[in-house]
């Protein structure tokens, strides 16, 4: 039986070993942080010298700090070196974005597409594209980036000075792809696409975005491998037209073929492959 004095003595030793926070998490002035983060830019010095703080402060306040510096990122009348200043914080936060702060900011994006908020969704996908987190997005949202840059990417191909213009859009459907699956409904046009600007025109390519192609078509899934295949038996398709009328381009996709593993043909298709690449 547990008298009234040993009760009190454990309750206590309770509150003194168990509930005391040995490591003496400190709170961070937010009002000094949120002014100098979007009035000051920010050198790498200040930056780790904020993530040291936020990294010490409590789970409470960590992901309320968070929050808050992606909602700074979103917001229009933040301007550019404030915007970067976010970013470059939050991608030195990046490992305390866990299920839990990520939930929270999934939230707010939705609550901006609710209230038809169009500046801020734009700025909230981008937002999530920069940190590599798109694949946490409702499958409509990653849709929504994937064709942008999808067409962006074909927009510029097709346009006159091709090879200047498609290097950064190049690059925008690589850092894309690398981080998330192209969804499905996108694959054809995907594929279309990339092909169709590694294998350039009569004039030929564009040398400076061709690193890209290649790293996206080293890539490719095995549906976006059987899509390949299957422009190439379709008559109609733009890639088979471009590799009938320009020799150069027929020569560009057999050394792109050539270059991906025969283990990772579709086994439909291994025969096509032998044949093209003779």
């Amino acid at each position: 039986m547990i008298d009234t004095h040993n009760l009190i003595s454990f309750l206590n030793n309770c509150t003194k070993y168990c509930f005391n926070d040995n490591k003496n998490l400190r709170g961070i002035d937010t009002k000094s942080f949120f002014d100098t983060l979007k009035n000051t830019k920010l050198e790498n010095e200040s930056i780790q010298s904020w993530k040291y703080d936020i990294y010490n402060t409590n789970t409470k306040q960590k992901q309320s700090l968070l929050k808050e510096i992606y909602i700074i990122y979103c917001d229009k009348n933040t301007n550019e070196f404030g915007r970067d200043n976010a970013l470059n914080l939050m991608e030195e936060c990046k490992d305390l974005i866990t299920n839990d702060v990520l939930a929270i900011l999934l939230q707010q994006h939705q609550e901006y597409k609710l209230s038809a908020k169009n500046e801020k969704v734009a700025a909230s996908k981008n937002f999530f594209n920069q940190l590599g987190l798109n694949s946490s997005l409702p499958e409509a949202d990653q849709i929504s980036i994937f064709n942008k840059a999808i067409t962006n990417l074909k927009t510029a191909h097709e346009e006159a000075n091709n090879f200047y213009n498609e290097p950064p859009f190049a690059e925008r459907l690589c850092e894309l792809s690398q981080n998330s699956a192209i969804p499905q409904s996108l694959q054809p046009s995907f594929v279309e696409t990339i092909i169709l600007c590694a294998i350039g025109n009569g004039y030929g390519v564009s040398w400076d975005a061709l690193p890209y192609y290649n790293e996206i078509i080293e890539n490719f899934k095995p549906t976006e491998i059987h899509l390949l295949f299957t422009n190439l038996a379709d008559n109609n398709s733009n890639i088979k037209r471009m590799i009938e009328h320009h020799p150069s381009c027929k020569r560009k996709l057999k050394d792109i073929i050539n270059n991906i593993k025969e283990e990772k043909i579709p086994t439909k298709h291994k025969t096509v492959y032998r044949d093209f690449i003779k």
